[in-house]
């Protein structure tokens, strides 16, 4: 399968607005809310490996309950998606037989290429690691995660948005994107402090994102919970904008004693991702 155009829809920029007809917005508003929804939900139960509820689609996609449980009960009644005993929904396994994938778009095409190198990633340093975007609404979606081995291990649950202004993820998309981008986050949203290391002076914060990119990565010492702490990576497509990013996330003690490790594997697989994303693309690394 070819997948040129894999990473275009992983990064948004909702601050960005074009001059047209308000009558014929409100209009094509209309025509295609109810399409583009639906292709979200078949996008999130490709991306994901386990069924999911009505509730993680409604906090994933920020629909109404009313209108997730609508739009799934017509995916289901037109064979697209199943539901379990559970009560929790997932694709049709018939969709992706044989490696068609023909569903999911680019988001899964990324993923495709993301999950192995997340894997590996794990096993070399023994952590958890997430793969995270920023989202329209200014958070961080956490698309997919490989759990740490360990019996005392940090541990997240993706169904939910984080944050980008005290994750390590959201930084490390930040630190990459335009400047007027930047401003327009710092200026409409709200970052309360959620421990006493959160950064949140708008001054030291567009200076923490200064250093984030002087170095190649994010560094988050318990600035969203006490006893977490993690260091995040971007990556970019051919033209260098920033995709995405990949998460290393530990319990603070195991971080500390094994930052050097983590660092550097992470930087390396994260390196490698973003130049096989670059020859998919045509574009020699």
């Amino acid at each position: 399968m070819n997948i040129v155009s894999v990473g275009e829809c992983c990064m948004t920029e909702p601050y960005r607005q074009t001059k047209t007809d308000p009558a014929e917005n409100q209009k094509a508003d209309t025509s295609v809310k109810s399409a583009g929804r639906i292709l979200d939900i078949l996008d999130l139960l490709a991306l994901r490996t386990e069924p999911v509820s009505l509730a993680e689609v409604r906090n994933v996609l920020a629909l109404p309950k009313s209108s997730a449980l609508l739009l799934l009960r017509t995916l289901v009644s037109r064979g697209y998606a199943m539901k379990n005993a559970e009560g929790r929904y997932y694709l049709d396994p018939i969709l992706n037989a044989g490696g068609a994938d023909w569903v999911g778009g680019p988001n899964c095409a990324m993923l495709r290429l993301v999950r192995p190198v997340m894997l590996t990633l794990s096993q070399a340093v023994r952590e958890t690691v997430l793969y995270g975007v920023m989202q329209p609404d200014l958070t961080v979606r956490l698309v997919e995660k490989c759990v740490s081995p360990q019996v005392i291990r940090y541990d997240t649950d993706i169904a939910n948005p984080v944050p980008a202004y005290c994750t390590a993820i959201g930084r490390s998309i930040l630190a990459y994107s335009p400047t007027d981008f930047v401003e327009y986050y710092i200026q409409n949203t709200p970052m309360p402090p959620l421990t006493a290391s959160t950064i949140v002076e708008p001054d030291a914060f567009r200076a923490s994102l200064r250093h984030i990119r002087e170095q190649g990565f994010a560094v988050n010492f318990e600035e969203r919970m006490v006893g977490a702490s993690s260091v995040a990576a971007p990556f970019f497509d051919s033209a260098g904008k920033v995709l995405g990013a990949i998460n290393v996330g530990c319990v603070t003690s195991s971080f500390v004693e094994h930052r050097e490790t983590i660092l550097e594997n992470l930087l390396s697989n994260v390196q490698d991702l973003t130049s096989r994303l670059r020859q998919i693309n045509g574009v020699a690394a």
